[in-house]
């Protein structure tokens, strides 16, 4: 490769806002794993599990159907529904603890794991 200076003025972005990585569940399943990929790994994209902040580190689509927001635990794999789709939770980190598997967050929660808002 030859490296060739960049023409013209550079430019600056704007500093990512906390509040922009903030994870919807109406967006399709491609999009949310695209948000997971592009806030990853600062400032990290978040949602709220019940009252209790969760970061989603690593997440990729999945088969099946579930309803926006809605966990699904099998005992191997942590999916959740999202607008278009399910998407797996491969990687996720609770408000205050350490970066885990999604399966050992759910294996954590013991009963039902709710919905993420």
């Amino acid at each position: 490769l030859v490296p060739v200076p960049q023409a013209g003025l550079p430019s600056l972005a704007r500093k990512v806002d906390i509040a922009e990585a903030r994870l919807s569940f109406d967006a399709d399943d491609d999009e949310f794993a695209a948000r997971v990929m592009a806030f990853s790994p600062r400032p990290g994209a978040w949602c709220f599990w019940g009252e209790d902040r969760l970061r989603i580190l690593r997440a990729v689509t999945s088969a099946g159907s579930l309803p926006r927001g809605e966990l699904l635990f099998d005992g191997e794999v942590l999916t959740c529904g999202v607008g278009s789709g399910v998407v797996e939770l491969i990687e996720v980190q609770p408000g205050g603890g350490r970066p885990m598997r999604g399966a050992e967050w759910a294996r954590g929660r013991r009963g039902s794991l709710g919905r993420l808002s």
